[in-house]
This record gives structure tokens, sequence and C-alpha cells, in this order.
């Protein structure tokens, strides 16, 4: 704002004579007066906080006061001897604003940093599924078997969550505040989209609509910006910048397999298990009995001589006997059910 370019300079003593009648007349301008009280709105609101007292002062406040009263009564004398009674009034006026500027510098509260951040953690159980309301509006839809952690309050330049299992995320657009799931092996940077995220059996990402970029890191690296709130956002771009070989951009429609800090990126079934659809493709025995005890609850024991055999299979709100009963008669197994333990057995014959 000019005129506090030009306060400063009449602090400093450096102003010129132009400089101080444009000076006088911002000063008799309403509009400028305004804005000017308008900008110290947020300072003087917290000069009102009832904890200020319990806030540490400014150390240096006493000979900075002294100081800027010096200069005040020194721009008074000045303004006596050297300007007409017009010209006082505008002079008392701005070091009546001066005494306000210094106040508010004087005793600005100094606030701590916050350190870390406050989570709220959400679980489930194998077969129980969950849905949470985020604080902007988005949802993030839990599997079986996950947790979900998430910041109890609004952060200042990004929303954030850490994920364990698998989840979907709709999540609401904002160009300002980016949004990051963070997991063990992969972090996931989206602005408006919608995905899932499985961080356990499969390592993926599928994106349903819009863009993500995910990068391949493990937890170690995202421990320490975790402990720096104010700058998350920034150190999180650099960590994906910098490490551009293990970042990968996916659009809708699109899916990444992580392995060994590679990204295969293949094309997606629009179906999923958020809607009840348990899609298989070419996949490990027991990888698919993993799966399924995750999202239906009881178990699926694989015999290891029939784990490794691969099958491809979709399943749509099918109960879970006939899912077992598939899935034996697949892999030519013989299917037996452990009513004491309630597992479900697939053996070799």
């Amino acid at each position: 704002m000019e005129i506090i370019k030009l306060i400063e300079k009449l602090k400093a003593g450096t102003i010129l004579p132009e400089e101080l009648e444009r000076l006088k007349k911002l000063m008799e301008d309403t509009k400028v007066s305004k804005e000017l009280l308008s900008s110290f709105q947020e300072s003087f609101d917290r000069l009102t906080d009832p904890d200020l007292k319990n806030l540490p002062p400014y150390p240096h406040r006493q000979k900075s006061k002294e100081r800027l009263l010096q200069s005040i009564q020194r721009s008074g004398v000045t303004e006596v001897r050297k300007r007409s009674l017009s010209k006082i009034r505008v002079g008392l006026s701005i070091a009546a604003l001066l005494a306000v500027v210094g106040f508010l510098f004087l005793y600005k509260p100094i606030r701590p940093e916050t350190s870390d951040i406050k989570w709220t953690e959400v679980q489930t159980s194998h077969g129980e599924k969950k849905k949470i309301n985020l604080y902007d509006g988005s949802t993030v839809v839990m599997n079986g078997n996950s947790s979900v952690h998430y910041s109890r309050s609004a952060l200042d330049s990004v929303r954030l969550v850490k994920l364990e299992g698998e989840a979907y995320f709709d999540i609401m657009p904002n160009d300002k505040k980016p949004f990051y799931v963070l997991t063990d092996k992969f972090i996931t940077q989206v602005v408006g989209t919608s995905f899932n995220i499985d961080s356990k059996i499969d390592n993926l990402i599928k994106v349903t609509s819009g863009i993500v970029n995910v990068l391949a890191v493990d937890k170690k690296e995202t421990t320490s910006i975790l402990g720096q709130p104010s700058a998350l956002n920034s150190n999180l771009q650099s960590l994906i910048i910098e490490n551009n070989s293990r970042t990968t951009e996916l659009r809708e429609g699109q899916a990444a397999y992580l392995s060994n800090q590679t990204w295969d990126v293949s094309a997606i079934d629009p179906n999923n298990w958020h809607n009840n659809v348990l899609v298989c493709l070419n996949e490990p025995l027991q990888k698919i009995a993993e799966k399924a005890y995750r999202f239906y609850g009881d178990s699926i024991y694989v015999d290891p001589a029939l784990s490794k055999r691969k099958l491809s299979i979709t399943f749509n709100n099918t109960p879970l006997k006939l899912v077992a009963e598939t899935l034996s008669e697949l892999s030519d197994g013989e299917l037996k059910y452990d009513d004491k333990n309630k597992i479900w057995r697939i053996m070799k014959k």
C-alpha cells in the first residue's frame, strides 16, 4: 500500500518534499484511511485476544518504543516550526498513525508454530465399510481391514490423509489446497478427482475421474515433512519434483501398480469394490482370497499347492459361499467349510 511506504519513509527521515505532500493528500482521503484501518483489523483482533497476556512480549519493545516516541516528538517540533496550522494537523495525524503502527508492531502477539499435526483415526475390521466426510466436502469410503488418519482441523496449505489398507476417495476441487494421500510406499497428489488406493495387497491406485500424480517414496522420507506443518505443501511438491523418475501421472481410466519403486500403468475396469464389484484379472488365487476376506469378513484358506494359480474373475454382489465355490472350481480344488473356525478351505484334491 502506497501510504504505508510513505509512512515508513517519514519514520526513517528520508521522505522527500513532494512525497510529504502526497502523504498529506492520502491522509485526507477517506477511502485510503478506511483501507489502511481495514488492513490493521486483524492485528487489532489479535490484541483483543483474552490469552494475549499469557503470550511472550516483544523482547526489544522498550527500546523501539523510545525511538518511536522520539521520532514522533521530533516530527511534531519540525511541523510547528515549518508548517502552517493545517500542516500541523496533518503532522499530528501522521504521528498518531505512527503511534498506532508502532503499537501494533511492539505488541503483536508471538504465537508458537504448531510442531505437529493432531490426527483423527478411523479403522475398519474385515468385512466392514465406513464412509468419512472430510471438512472440505471430500469423502473417503473405507474397505475392510483399513485405517485412515486425517487432520482434526484444516491445515493452512494442504489437505492431507494417511492410509493403510484400501479406500475410495472422492475429492472436492480446490486449486489452492492440493490433496495428498500418504501410504507407507507412495504419495498421491490431486486437486479434485476420484480414485481408489490399495496400499496393503496390490500397492495400486485406480483413477476413475480427473488426474493424479503418484510418487514411489518410503515412509521414512515423509516423516520429517509431517513435522513441519507450515511448509507441508512446498515440501511435498519439492519431493515429487525432485524424484521425477519415481513419479507418474495417471488419468481417468488408468491404474498403476507399484513394484520395486517402478509404476506399471494399465487400463482399468470402472467397477470396483465400493459398488460391490470385485474384479480380479490374472491374479494368484491367494491374493484373490485375501481380497475376499477384506471385503466379506470371512476367511478363505488356500492350500499352498494352489495359492499361485492365476485366475480372472468378477464378482458382482455375489454371496461369499458362491465366491468360495467358484474359486474352488476354477482352481480345480476341493472346497470344505470349517464351521468351528468359520473358514472356507480350498484344498488340493
